[in-house]
Parts: C-alpha cells; sequence; structure tokens
C-alpha cells in the first residue's frame, strides 16, 4: 500500500493532498485514512482536501461507497464541514463522488478532471 498512496500538506493553502497510484482497493482507501489519522498526518483544524486518483485504477465497486461514506461518517472530527476535491478521470471513478453525496455525508465533495478546477473549487 505505500507505495500507492502518496500525500503531503500545503500549509500556505491549508490543503491536505492525497494521491493514489496503480491498483487501489477499498481496504487501501480506508486503511491509508486510518494510518493518517492514527498517525497524526492530517493537520489540526484541516477542511480542505484534494484526492487525486488520476494515475489509479480503482478496483472497487460502486455499492462499496457506503462503506467509504460510513468511514467518513465515523471520523467526522476531521471530514465535517470539509471540502473534498477529488481528481477523477473516468466514469467508473466520479460515480463514487456522486454516490457519496447520496449517503448523506456532513462534507462537500464534487469531482474534477483537473488539479487546477479542483484547486480552485476547494479553496473557494
Amino acid at each position: 500500500m505505500e507505495d500507492k498512496i502518496q500525500y503531503h500538506y500545503d500549509s500556505e493553502k491549508k490543503l491536505f493532498h492525497k494521491n493514489y497510484f496503480g491498483e487501489i482497493t477499498l481496504e487501501d482507501v480506508i486503511n491509508s485514512w486510518e494510518k493518517l489519522i492514527r498517525e497524526k498526518a492530517i493537520p489540526e483544524n484541516t477542511k480542505r482536501f484534494l484526492v487525486n486518483y488520476k494515475e489509479a485504477k480503482i478496483l472497487y465497486k460502486p455499492r462499496d461507497a457506503v462503506f467509504i461514506a460510513n468511514f467518513y461518517k465515523k471520523h467526522d472530527e476531521y471530514f465535517a464541514k470539509s471540502k473534498i476535491a477529488a481528481i477523477m478521470v473516468t466514469p467508473d471513478q466520479t460515480v463514487f463522488t456522486h454516490l457519496l453525496q447520496f449517503e448523506n455525508v456532513n462534507f462537500e465533495i464534487e469531482s474534477f478532471y483537473t488539479r487546477q478546477a479542483a484547486l480552485k473549487w476547494v479553496i473557494s
């Protein structure tokens, strides 16, 4: 999993970046967020996230969106009232942001095809 995921925090924009590479499973997504939380890698009061799936192949199914939504709800102290911009380039990727919106999550999430568009939205 380590080589599939990279992250960094932009303190100037107060924006947490997370990038996925290669084949990504549901477990990769959830376990990587749990590791970041456990290691306190996400600075306190971070409310802007940019998650890039452009170089990833998502192996989980649309029905798994409920598990992702439940994870975010379980960690509301990190994700509530935040904005998550997801860079996704294929329909099988973008469907997840739409499904998460239907799961009554307590944050805004949108998918974008370009980094520039994602940044513009998430920092606005």
